[in-house]
Order: structure tokens, then C-alpha cells, then sequence
């Protein structure tokens, strides 16, 4: 587990989606990545159903 901070910013993928504060409607200092494992623990799967081969958490200074 991360400590999760301000400006942080999910990318997935190698930048085919970034997930950023406001992405769910709120700006709130927080950045959500909801990912769904596959019934057979083989997958996972982010909102939308985009399937996730990659995914990095960095901090954004913009």
C-alpha cells in the first residue's frame, strides 16, 4: 500500500487512461482507481471495462 497524497495520478496502461482528482465529480485532494478482478483471478478490469495490463501511480506537479 502507497501513501496516497495530493496530486497523485493513476496511469493505465502506458497512458491509454490517467485517472486524476475530479475524474469522479469531485476535487477533493483525491484520486480513485477502482479495478474488478475476473471470476477467475486471471484479470482486472477498470471502470468502464477497459482491461488493465499495467497501471503506476505517480504524483502530478502540475
Amino acid at each position: 500500500m502507497h501513501e496516497i497524497r495530493e496530486k497523485t495520478v493513476f496511469q493505465i496502461n502506458k497512458d491509454v487512461r490517467t485517472i486524476a482528482d475530479g475524474d469522479d465529480g469531485a476535487v477533493d485532494g483525491k484520486t480513485t482507481l477502482v479495478l474488478t478482478c475476473n471470476a477467475a483471478g486471471t484479470a482486472w478490469t477498470a471502470a468502464g471495462g477497459l482491461p488493465v495490463e499495467q497501471a503506476e501511480m505517480y504524483e502530478n506537479d502540475l
